[in-house]
């Protein structure tokens, strides 16, 4: 169902700028999502806080388009990462991702593996500054484990896995 979220944005609700309609990652991943949703056509439309890679399908507003516009003169990460990795995002907060659930599109799944993993493996030497940056990602990484475990103590996030559902027959 798709073409019911991409034919117009009459279902998008006010101030939201960037959503992300797919699933990305293994089966194992799960997302720190806001208690707050919307319902959208059956699904749900969900903030999220944390890490969640993938950006082969989403949707910005003109204001999402203008902070990258803005923020986009150089950009040192991977554009996944820049757009929804709070860990190291200049700009996630502006942007303000939420998620449709269950996901309308999916990234590699079954279909498609990735044409850059090989690579990145055969070209990946385990010098000093890998292992650096290795470390730094996982402080990234832990560094909201804290803020993530307060705001579930007080009821106000959740740990959810995104399932991917093209038909929207899955429960949201």
């Amino acid at each position: 169902d798709a073409a019911a979220f991409l034919q117009n944005n009459s279902w998008i609700p006010k101030g939201q700028t960037c959503i992300k309609l797919e699933r990305h990652g293994n089966n194992r991943h799960r997302v720190v999502f806001k208690r707050s949703e919307f319902s959208v056509q059956g699904r749900k439309l969900v903030g999220f806080l944390s890490k969640h890679v993938g950006a082969s399908a989403y949707i910005l507003s003109r204001e999402a388009a203008g902070h990258l516009i803005d923020a986009t003169q150089t950009i040192n990460l991977s554009i996944d990462h820049f757009l929804f990795n709070p860990n190291n995002s200049p700009i996630f907060k502006r942007l303000r991702p939420s998620q449709i659930l269950p996901a309308i599109a999916e990234q590699g799944g079954d279909v498609a593996a990735s044409d850059i993993h090989g690579m990145r493996l055969t070209q990946r030497t385990y010098t000093l500054a890998y292992w650096q940056r290795e470390a730094i990602r996982g402080l990234y990484e832990i560094r909201h484990i804290p803020k993530f475990i307060l705001l579930a103590m007080r009821g106000r996030v959740k740990l959810e896995k995104v399932i991917f559902d093209p038909s929207g027959t899955r429960a949201a």
